[in-house]
């Protein structure tokens, strides 16, 4: 299955979307350029669940989401005082911007008809990735 890759914003900070897709679950990840921003990493399996964590600024820790609500949407998401993790899934989405503010996520796409995966939920507390042996 392919791998697609394009680059974008968040918050400011460059990162790049890598969206793997393995047959039986897709993965959409950012990862920053600089270690510098929180990033968000969805997957989806084909059953219809949906995982979401966050990954710390300079990858070391993680928070899991227990998600209340999914949406696609475009421009401007209000995150009705949840946490919220959002991010494009589509190449065609090259150039993105995500800035967060206190009420939600604000969207900008080069195309103007993209959307972005959204989750609202609850993050847990932040855990220490175990490095690979």
């Amino acid at each position: 299955m392919p791998t697609i890759k394009f680059d974008g914003e968040i918050n400011g900070k460059p990162v790049k979307v890598i969206v793997v897709d393995k047959g039986w679950k897709k993965m959409y990840f950012a990862k920053p350029k600089k270690f510098d921003v929180n990033t968000p990493h969805f997957e989806q399996a084909v059953n219809g669940t949906l995982e979401v964590h966050l990954d710390s600024a300079g990858g070391q820790s993680f928070r899991v989401m227990n998600v209340n609500a999914i949406y696609s949407r475009s421009t401007y998401a209000e995150n009705e005082g949840m946490d919220m993790a959002v991010l494009p899934m589509n190449q065609t989405a090259n150039g993105f911007a995500i800035n967060t503010s206190l009420s939600g996520s604000y969207v900008s796409i080069p195309s103007g008809s993209q959307w972005c995966l959204m989750a609202l939920g609850t993050f847990g507390p932040w855990q220490p990735k175990h490095s690979k042996p």
